[in-house]
């Protein structure tokens, strides 16, 4: 599976705030975070400034591992393609929390 390793970083990382976000929260938290990778990684954004963000040391690797996912995946031309990709990958990434929650 494509999203192995962030699927198990999740599962730690949701598993250690026990009394925290529900898990709706927080895989919705989880999906906006990859929302925001995507439609900057369409932007062409430098990776390496979005990693300067990942700063929370307990969700840091999570973070991390979401954004590379993002900037393996391909970028797009035209608007539709670029939502499409950013609409595609948050599902991915909520499913997979979900999944592991």
């Amino acid at each position: 599976m494509k999203y192995a390793i962030l699927l198990a970083i999740l599962f730690s990382t949701s598993t250690a705030q026990a009394g925290g976000p529900t898990k709706d929260e927080l895989c919705a938290g989880w999906g906006k975070l990859a929302a925001k990778a995507m439609e900057l990684r369409q932007m062409d954004a430098p990776m390496s400034d979005l990693m300067k963000d990942a700063d929370n040391k307990e969700i840091a690797e999570a973070q991390r591992a979401v954004i590379v996912a993002a900037y393996n995946e391909p970028s797009f031309m035209s608007k539709e393609g670029k939502q499409k990709a950013v609409d595609t990958f948050r599902n991915k990434i909520e499913l997979d929390c979900y999944k592991a929650n």
